[in-house]
């Protein structure tokens, strides 16, 4: 029986060949992966939910009641749907050599939400989206795209009225936390 810590044939044995450390490496990935599979509980059956169709809500075509997908959520989202809108704001220089012009700023977009909340096109949404801006864009959940106007801004608040020509337009209710 021979000692492996005592010699000098067992030094140069203690070495690792290349195989020897490529079949550790991949047994070692090999367990990894099989542990982040146990571990995550992946599910890469046919009824998989990953498999299923991709589900987007747009107005009224939410879930129905009783579906697998039904939540408390899915009648919110079927009344609030049609009044919230998509805002974008061009704030800055339309050259596109403003970048090299001293004191001008090249133009940028920002991008929120709001919603309306009078029928005569009036839309609530972020201060910070619209601030500064030289031209705004209302987006409704229809598709329908309306050039805003600023109607008025508060930034303590960060909050922003605008107003678009239409009428007859779905709105959200503000609340009254006095009552």
């Amino acid at each position: 029986m021979g000692n492996l810590s005592s010699g000098s044939s067992a030094q140069g044995s203690a070495k690792p060949s290349a195989k020897r450390l490529g079949a550790l490496g991949l047994t070692a990935i090999t367990f990894t992966l099989v542990g982040i599979l146990i571990a995550s509980q992946l599910d890469f059956s046919a009824r998989s939910i990953a498999n299923g169709p991709l589900i987007h809500f747009t107005g009224s075509k939410s879930p129905q009641a009783g579906s697998e997908l039904s939540s408390p959520f899915v009648s919110v989202i079927d009344a609030a749907a049609d009044a919230v809108v998509a805002v974008s704001a061009e704030r800055g220089s339309k050259d596109r050599f403003s970048f090299f012009n001293s004191g001008r700023k090249p133009s940028t977009t920002s991008s929120g939400t709001g919603f309306f909340f009078r029928p005569d096109g009036y839309v609530l949404t972020n201060n910070h989206v619209v601030e500064d801006a030289q031209k705004i864009k209302v987006t409704t959940s229809a598709g329908f795209v309306y050039e805003a106007q600023l109607v008025g801004l508060d930034p303590a608040t960060d909050l922003a009225v605008l107003q678009i020509q239409a009428d007859d337009l779905p709105v959200l209710k503000l609340g009254n936390s006095d009552l």
